[in-house]
């Protein structure tokens, strides 16, 4: 029986409800104009204040956890290191001004882990923050399947789609289809760990992935349908995995014998854009993607320490150093804005727990990983590969994710409440 001290019924309920704010307000976002320069803000980035007296709150009680402490000191660090050593081009592509918000906008993140790790305090905190996840997620769906649908029947564009492109509310189809696979994979792992939520569980999906193909994201789809298979094929048995094989092949192959397919695919603008989901990077929908990915690179290997410094990416041909824009591959950008230093702080901030996990199965004799714990692995996995196509280290959902597998570990992990946290109990 835990000795820890238990909460007030008043301090709980303030705790949860500042964890459900943090996480329905996380996909909300919007462009806010600071000096000469634009900036994204999340609606969860307003309601930092009350995560910062939380935080402080907790500390004066004894009670502050700030796991990864040095690993954030580290990525703080290689920002300022890459804006000091690239300041003249800093001040002159931002000012001041930017040279402060990129600062801010490192520590905001840290922040908002340190707040959701220190939230989750029980299991059942940890359910609550999955189902508040998932019906929020439904909504920033239906938010984006209207926005599409709108512009689809009235021809004028609005602020939830992209022309037929749904975006939801977080202003980029990409990143909206990739927080909605996120979520189909969260929505697996609250199936493992709570069976009363299964029965609303798989129309939420349904809704989930109507979002994805609303958003046309071929990147996504592609990303959702490997991790998927992956977790499949580490889950079943041999002649499930063999049943899968064969039923994926009669489906492909039926629908390759449909007569007309070309013209059922054109049909849509949603069809006919998934339809190219395999076309090669040379093709001149994917060619402006690929000029970007080679000069990060070569801005990369003209200055590998430090890059050319965060946020200060610009194409080779770009004479203006105030033109700067998203690389639209999160591990170029890090490396060519941050350099190596950058590209270690940030590994070690994406990998921690999923290498604690593998440690923890590591440690004791070879024992299968829990079904739970393969989906969450997959869940980071899926936001890696669509960091392949756009820019996602400064999406506020990584980062709340990753305080949720840091909860994970210390409440269904191979050491449960051991250790540091068992005040947590």
């Amino acid at each position: 029986m835990s000795t820890a001290p238990t909460s007030s019924a008043a301090a709980t309920w303030a705790r949860r409800a500042l964890l459900v704010a943090f996480i329905v307000a996380m996909p909300v976002t919007g462009e806010f104009a600071l000096g000469a320069k634009r900036m994204n803000l999340a609606a969860s980035d307003l309601i930092l204040p009350l995560g910062i007296v939380f935080l402080l709150w907790r500390a004066l009680h004894g009670r502050l956890a700030l796991p990864s402490f040095g690993v954030c000191c580290l990525t703080a660090f290689a920002i300022v290191a890459s804006l000091i050593a690239n300041f003249s081009d800093t001040l002159a592509a931002k000012g001041l001004i930017g040279v402060a918000v990129e600062t801010l906008k490192i520590l905001s993140l840290w922040l908002q882990f340190y707040i959701c790790v220190n939230a989750v305090e029980s299991r059942d905190d940890f359910r609550l923050a999955l189902k508040t996840w998932l019906w929020g997620s439904a909504a920033v769906s239906m938010v984006g399947i209207y926005g599409s649908l709108s512009y689809q029947m009235t021809g004028v564009e609005n602020e939830y789609a992209l022309m037929f492109r749904a975006q939801g509310t977080l202003g980029d189809a990409n990143l909206f289809a990739s927080y909605l696979a996120l979520s189909i994979v969260l929505g697996i792992l609250l199936w493992q760990i709570d069976q009363r939520a299964r029965k609303w569980i798989v129309p939420v999906m349904a809704i989930l992935v109507a979002g994805i193909f609303f958003s046309a994201s071929r990147g996504t789809m592609m990303s959702l349908s490997c991790v998927l298979a992956l977790l499949a094929a580490v889950s079943m048995t041999w002649r499930a995995r063999f049943i899968a094989a064969a039923s994926v092949f009669v489906v492909v192959g039926a629908v390759a014998a449909i007569p007309g397919r070309d013209d059922l695919l054109a049909s849509t603008p949603y069809t006919e854009r998934l339809a190219t989901a395999t076309t090669n990077v040379n093709d001149e929908a994917a060619s402006d993607r690929k000029q970007l990915w080679d000069d990060a690179w070569e801005r990369f290997r003209s200055s590998p320490l430090f890059g050319v410094g965060r946020g200060n990416f610009r194409p080779l041909d770009e004479p203006d150093p105030t033109q700067t824009g998203a690389v639209h591959d999160t591990f170029l950008g890090i490396a060519s804005e941050t350099g190596i230093l950058g590209v270690i702080a940030f590994a070690l901030a994406f990998s921690r727990y999923a290498v604690a996990l593998a440690m923890d199965r590591w440690s004791s004799r070879g024992r299968r990983f829990p079904l739970a714990t393969r989906v969450i692995l997959c869940a980071l996995l899926i936001l890696m590969l669509c960091g392949l196509t756009i820019s996602i280290e400064n999406f506020r959902g990584v980062w709340i994710l990753i305080a949720l597998m840091e909860a994970y570990r210390r409440l269904f992990g191979a050491y449960g409440l051991a250790g540091k946290y068992a005040a947590f109990s």
